[in-house]
Parts: structure tokens; C-alpha cells; sequence
């Protein structure tokens, strides 16, 4: 009994990996890590503009509806007084397009429709359905709101209806042209 014993001992133990196999399952595990890191950013980026187009898309969707409703898109005012708890252009759009605002800029308080599908779009604040004017916004995946803009009575306007668009991963504000990472309404 003593011999075999001795034998089998004397051999080591069979069961286990050698330290090759362990550096060689380590290169692997970095070669994918670093081909997941490197690709990562991008596709999250990608990703956030896809979804910023197809925040636009369902906007510019309630924008058609509101237009068939009243017969124009909602203008932006030139002071949001009369509209508080309202401040600025962002608001005022997620407010006009839940039906609480008229197309000349009036509260609507009785028989309001939205035409907006809210459970799609990103909003700074819950608390949808809105019941009366918020000061709420509609934000892009960079948690930055949507710009908007409609002005056919300003002198000063030369569109062609109106400007709907995200700033982008960067967040500037710059001209539309000179402003590349934009997602703009088309």
C-alpha cells in the first residue's frame, strides 16, 4: 500500500490549468475588452443620435396634428407673461402641443386635446398629464431641451415654417449650418 501511494505522489497532481493557459485566457478576456471599449462610446452615441431623430420624428408628428387642428403651428410669443408658469420657447412647445396653448399663443382651459404622445419623448419633469400650463420641457438624450421656434408674424423671419431641432452631443447652440453635430428637423 505504501509503494502506490508513494507513486502517485510522486507524479503531482493531474487536475488544474498551467500558467499558460492562464496568461492565454487573460490575453483573450483583453483582446474583447478592448474591442468592447473601443466600440462602446461609439455605438452610445450613435444610439443617442438615433434617438434624438426619432424624438423629432413624433414631435414633428404632434406639430402636423396641431396644424390640423388649428390651422397653423404654435407660434412663439414674444413675451411669455400672460402664459406663467411658462418662460421660454421649450415650454411653450410642450405645453402648445399637449393642447394647453392655442396657435396664437392663448391658454386653452376647456376642451384641450393633446396631440402629443407623451410616453415616447424624455421629460424634464414627471407629472403627465398635464391638467394646466407647466413649465415642463421635452429633452433630447443629452438632457438638453429641444429648440423650437415659429414666427411667421415677426418681420424678421425668413423660414419656411418653423425650426425644430436638438443641439446635439456637444449642447451648443450655433447656427445650423456651422453647428454640424445638430439633429435637425427635416
Amino acid at each position: 500500500m505504501g509503494k502506490a501511494y508513494s507513486q502517485s505522489m510522486a507524479r503531482g497532481p493531474t487536475s488544474g490549468f498551467s500558467i499558460l493557459e492562464l496568461v492565454g485566457v487573460l490575453i483573450v478576456i483583453g483582446i474583447i475588452a478592448g474591442i468592447i471599449l473601443t466600440i462602446g462610446p461609439g455605438a452610445i452615441n450613435q444610439s443617442n443620435i438615433d434617438r434624438a431623430e426619432a424624438d423629432i420624428h413624433v414631435i414633428q408628428q404632434a406639430l402636423e396634428s396641431y396644424r390640423a387642428h388649428y390651422g397653423d403651428y404654435p407660434r412663439v410669443p414674444a413675451d411669455y407673461a400672460a402664459l406663467a408658469p411658462v418662460t421660454d420657447d421649450a415650454q411653450y412647445l410642450l405645453n402648445a402641443l399637449n393642447g394647453q396653448i392655442g396657435p396664437t399663443g392663448q391658454p386653452i382651459t376647456a376642451n384641450w386635446k393633446s396631440m402629443l404622445n407623451n410616453s415616447l419623448l424624455k421629460m424634464e419633469n414627471s407629472g403627465l398629464p398635464l391638467a394646466s400650463l407647466q413649465a415642463n420641457r421635452i429633452l433630447d438624450p443629452w438632457f438638453i431641451p429641444y429648440v423650437y421656434d415659429y414666427r411667421p408674424g415677426d418681420p424678421a423671419w425668413t423660414q419656411y415654417g418653423y425650426i425644430l431641432y436638438s443641439k446635439g452631443p456637444d449642447g451648443a447652440d450655433g447656427t445650423l449650418a456651422a453647428d454640424a453635430d445638430n439633429i435637425v428637423a427635416k
